[in-house]
C-alpha cells in the first residue's frame, strides 16, 4: 500500500514526512530529537515487503522511544521559548529603565526650582496662575546659559510642577518647615503667650487668628501659629480651638503665661469668657486687653459732639470729592500736593489722626474749590457753616497736632518689640506731652505745635484772629478733649495693670517662678496687645481677595504662615523641603 499525504496531518500519530524520491517516511520529531529507529536513520520503507500501514505509524506515535522524543523537543521548545521572552523582557525592561530614568530625572531638574517658585509666589501673595509662565522663565533662563539640555525633556515633568494643586502642595510642605522652626523656637523658650483675634474674610467666613509671643535668643519674637475656620464665635468654641490648636502641636498648655485680645466681652467676660475658660485650665496665665484697642476706644470716648460734628464735615468733603474727577483736578489746580482727602475709619488705628492732617494741609484749596462750586448745595453749606470760619481751620491744626501725638503712642503701643513693663513709661510720657503742649491754661497763644504755627503763618494777622469767638471756642474745645482724652487713658490704663508689678508681687506667680531670670522672662512674655492679630487679619485680606473667595482655610494658613514668617526666597533651604515633602509623601 502506498503512503497516503493525508497520513502526515494525523493527531496525535506521529509527524511523518514521506521522502517521494527515496519511497521512504520519516519521524520529524525523532528526527529532531536524534533518536535512533528505523524512522530516523534511513527512513521506514513499509517492511520487507514494502507496504505502508496506519497501523504502523500508530504503532510508532505511542511507542516509548516517539514519547520520550516528544518530550525532548517540548522542553527544548519551551526553553528556546524561555531565551526569546526573557530577552524580550529585558529589553523592555531596559527601555522601561531608561524611560524612567529620563522622567526622574525631569523631575530632580525640575522639582527644586518648581518648589522655589511657588513658595516665592506664597511669599508676596501672588496667584498661582503666574506658575507656567515664571517656571517657562527660570527654564529658558537656565537653558540659554548653561546648555539647550540643561533639563529633562520627559513630557510631564514641567506639567506637573505648574499646576495649581502641585504648587499648592509645596506651599503646604513649606509652610510645615517655617511653623516647624517656630515650634522649637517655643519650646526652646518654654514660656509663650497666646494673642487670638476672629475675623470675617471676603467669602464670610468666620475665622480665629493665633498668634505666639516668646522669647527670642536676646529679643522677643511673634510668629504665626495658626488660621482656623470657627462654626461660631462663642466662648466655648474658641476655647475648643486654643486647646485643640495647642495640642496639635504639642504645646504644654502649663507654659501658657498670657492670653491677649481685642477686649471684646467674648475674650474677656468675667463670667464665660475665652480669658476665664483660660485662667481655669492654666491658673498663671496673665489676660490683657490690648493696649492698641484701648486706646482707639479712648480717643473715640473722648470726642465731643462738637467734635463729631467736624469730623463728620470731613468726611463728607471726601465724598464731595471722590466721586467728580473733574473737582479734584480743581483741588489739584488750586496748588495743593495732595490731590484728595484721606477717608477715615472709625477706630482703625486713629486713622482721623491722619484725615485731619490731609485736611489742614489742603485746607486752602478747599476752600478755593467749595466757594467756587456755587451750584452744588453741599459745597456751599460746608464752604459757608465750617470753611469760611477761623474757628473752624484753628480747630483742625490744633487737632491735628493732638492726634499727631496719639498717634506716635498708637504706633509705639502696635510695635511688636514692647513689653508689658514699658506700657505704662510709654503711655505716661504721650500724657504729659499733650498736658503741656494744651493744657498750660496761657490761651490760644500758648499753643505752638507744629500745625497751630502753620496756620499763624497762613492767616496772616493771626494776633486778631485769635481774639475771635470762634477761634477761642476751637480753643476750649480742644483743651476739652484733650482733658477728657486723658481721664480716658487712666481709667483704661491704671497702675495695676503695670504687669512687671503684678508679676514681682502676685504670690502665686512668684511661688511658681522662684527665680527673678525666670520673672523677667515671663514678664516680657507677656503680650501687651493684639495688634499682630490684626496685621495678620490685614495680610488674610490681602490674600484672600474677590478673585480666590474658594481659598481654604488650611491653604490660607499655608499661604499666610509662609507670607509672614518664612525666610526669604533666597534664604529658603530647598533641600530640607523636599525631603520634608518625600517624607510626608
Amino acid at each position: 500500500m502506498s503512503f497516503l499525504p493525508a497520513w502526515k496531518d494525523t493527531r496525535p500519530r506521529a509527524r511523518v514526512l514521506y521522502d517521494e524520491s527515496k519511497k521512504v517516511a520519516f519521524c520529524t520529531i525523532c528526527r529532531l530529537a536524534r533518536s535512533k529507529s528505523i524512522w530516523t536513520n534511513d527512513g521506514y520503507s513499509g517492511g520487507k515487503r514494502g507496504i505502508f500501514l496506519l497501523s504502523q505509524i500508530t504503532e510508532h506515535s505511542a511507542s516509548k522511544g516517539h514519547i520520550d522524543a516528544t518530550n525532548v523537543i517540548a522542553q527544548s521548545s519551551a526553553l528556546q521559548l524561555g531565551f526569546a521572552r526573557s530577552a524580550d523582557a529585558e529589553q523592555r525592561k531596559m527601555q522601561t529603565a531608561i524611560a524612567t530614568a529620563t522622567v526622574s530625572a525631569s523631575y530632580k531638574e525640575w522639582h527644586p526650582h518648581a518648589l522655589r517658585l511657588a513658595y516665592f509666589l506664597a511669599k508676596f501673595r501672588l496667584p498661582y496662575e503666574l506658575m507656567p509662565e515664571l517656571a517657562q522663565v527660570v527654564r529658558g533662563s537656565i537653558e540659554l546659559y548653561v546648555s539647550e539640555t540643561a533639563f529633562g525633556r520627559a513630557a510631564g515633568a514641567y506639567a506637573t510642577y505648574t499646576t495649581n494643586t502641585s504648587a499648592g502642595e509645596m506651599v503646604a510642605v513649606c509652610r510645615t518647615s517655617v511653623l516647624a522652626a517656630t515650634l522649637a523656637a517655643v519650646r526652646l523658650a518654654k514660656y509663650f503667650s497666646v494673642m487670638v483675634d476672629e475675623s470675617t474674610d471676603i467669602a464670610s467666613s468666620k475665622n480665629l487668628i493665633m498668634m505666639l509671643r516668646f522669647v527670642h535668643g536676646a529679643t522677643v519674637a511673634t510668629r504665626m501659629l495658626a488660621l482656623v475656620e470657627l462654626a461660631d464665635g462663642t466662648a466655648k468654641t474658641i476655647v475648643d480651638v486654643i486647646l485643640a490648636t495647642l495640642e496639635k502641636h504639642d504645646l504644654d498648655i502649663a507654659n501658657l503665661v498670657g492670653f491677649a485680645s481685642d477686649g471684646a466681652s467674648v475674650m474677656i467676660g468675667r463670667i464665660k469668657g475665652v480669658a476665664t475658660w483660660l485662667e481655669k485650665l492654666a491658673p498663671r496665665v496673665v489676660a490683657s486687653h490690648c493696649c492698641a484697642h484701648r486706646l482707639s476706644l479712648a480717643t473715640e470716648d473722648a470726642e465731643g459732639p462738637l467734635d463729631e460734628a467736624a469730623i463728620a464735615c470731613i468726611m463728607t468733603v471726601y465724598k464731595y470729592l471722590s466721586k467728580s474727577e473733574p473737582r479734584r483736578k480743581q483741588l489739584a489746580e488750586a496748588g495743593t500736593r495732595t490731590l484728595k482727602p484721606l477717608q477715615g475709619a472709625v477706630t482703625r488705628w486713629l486713622s482721623r489722626g491722619h484725615i485731619l492732617a490731609n485736611a489742614f494741609e489742603n485746607f486752602p484749596a478747599l476752600c478755593i474749590v467749595l466757594k467756587k462750586d456755587t451750584n452744588t448745595v453741599v459745597a456751599q453749606t460746608l464752604f459757608k457753616d465750617f470753611f469760611s470760619n477761623a474757628g473752624f481751620y484753628f480747630w483742625v491744626a490744633c487737632m491735628a497736632d493732638i492726634l499727631a501725638i496719639v498717634n506716635i503712642l498708637s504706633k509705639a503701643l502696635q510695635s511688636e518689640s514692647l513689653h508689658v513693663t514699658s506700657v505704662p513709661s510709654v503711655v505716661e510720657a504721650s500724657v504729659k506731652q499733650l498736658h503741656d503742649a494744651f493744657l498750660s491754661g496761657n490761651g490760644v497763644k500758648a499753643v505752638t505745635t507744629p500745625s497751630v504755627r502753620l496756620w499763624r503763618h497762613r492767616v496772616g494777622n493771626y494776633e486778631e484772629i485769635e481774639q475771635e469767638p470762634s477761634v477761642v471756642d476751637a480753643y476750649l474745645q480742644c483743651v476739652s478733649y484733650v482733658g477728657r482724652f486723658i481721664c480716658e487713658i487712666k481709667t483704661r490704663f491704671p497702675p495695676e495693670a503695670d504687669f512687671l508689678r503684678t508679676a514681682l508681687t502676685d504670690v502665686t506667680i512668684c511661688n511658681t517662678y522662684p527665680t527673678i531670670v525666670e520673672l523677667l522672662k515671663i514678664a516680657a512674655t507677656l503680650s501687651p496687645g493684639s495688634v499682630d492679630c490684626e496685621r495678620a487679619f490685614s495680610l488674610q485680606n490681602n490674600i484672600k481677595t474677590k478673585y480666590r473667595t474658594g481659598l481654604s482655610a488650611d491653604h490660607l494658613n499655608d499661604l499666610m504662615i509662609c507670607a509672614r514668617d518664612g525666610p526669604s526666597v533666597g534664604g529658603l533651604d530647598v533641600s530640607a523641603n523636599m525631603e520634608l515633602e518625600h517624607q510626608e509623601a
